[in-house]
């Protein structure tokens, strides 16, 4: 779909290197995850993004945005 069809699409747009990134995000170290692997690498991910100055601006950005603020 994302190679042939739905080019029109925005998030569609990017081809192969597209494709290649999303495979890297689904399946991380080129294998799918047993589950304590899977929990690992997603408490890793979290730990990543707390106190990161990137997390900290998208979430004022969403507060603001949603009216929390």
């Amino acid at each position: 779909m994302m190679l042939m069809g739905q080019s029109d699409l925005p998030c569609f747009v990017g081809g192969r290197e597209l494709l290649r990134t999303l495979k890297e995000r689904l399946f991380p170290g080129g294998k799918r995850l047993d589950a304590a692997d899977a929990r690992r690498h997603c408490d890793g991910l979290i730990a990543e993004s707390l106190n990161n100055w990137r997390t900290r601006c998208y979430d004022n950005f969403q507060y603001c945005v949603q009216g929390i603020l």
